[in-house]
């Protein structure tokens, strides 16, 4: 799974609690389980090659067409 957040990256590599993180819920466990067990690989991509925002994310029309080149849907 592709992240772009390294913040969240790096709490689900680190085995540490603090007081920034101990309002992370059941969700941030059951994931950081299915990273311990490989079920789920996390992977740093950047926002700009991130694809996903072509879809989740309003973005402007120039980003648009770059997320489009990246994903292969170019006329």
């Amino acid at each position: 799974m592709f992240e772009d957040n390294q913040s969240c990256l790096h709490m689900l590599d680190s085995e540490k609690y603090s007081n920034r993180t101990k309002h992370i819920d059941t969700r941030y466990h059951f994931t950081k389980d299915l990273q311990q067990t490989g079920i789920v690989k996390f992977i740093y991509c950047p926002t700009e090659k991130m694809l996903a925002d072509l879809l989740t994310k309003p973005v402007p029309r120039v980003r648009i067409e770059a997320l489009r080149q990246l994903c292969g849907l170019v006329r």
